[in-house]
């Protein structure tokens, strides 16, 4: 659900596709990023090991590191918090 638009500075925000997430809670802390906090993302297809990533679920969104294991055909999504739980994904390649 799309809540406001705002134009954002081409300087600030490059071009391509931009949009910023409202953050509650706090199991990316340790990433700097705090509840209450607006998190601007940039659309993008593929992310790196340890990237900081925003994934739209069924229900909302949510913003984790993704963690590649399994010689990197699978991924792990977790917090960057203290004691909070991993997802798992599945295969990202043959």
């Amino acid at each position: 659900m799309v809540e406001d638009v705002y134009a954002l500075p081409r300087q600030v925000v490059g071009d391509g596709g931009v949009f910023a997430l409202a953050v509650s809670g706090d199991s990316m802390i340790d990433g700097a990023i705090c509840d209450g906090d607006i998190a601007t993302v940039r659309r993008q297809d593929s992310a790196g090991h340890r990237d900081i990533v925003a994934a739209l679920l069924e229900d909302g969104t949510t913003g984790k590191v993704l963690r590649r294991v399994d010689c990197r055909s699978r991924v792990c999504c977790g917090p960057s918090g203290p004691s909070r739980g991993r997802r798992s994904g599945g295969r990202t390649g043959p």
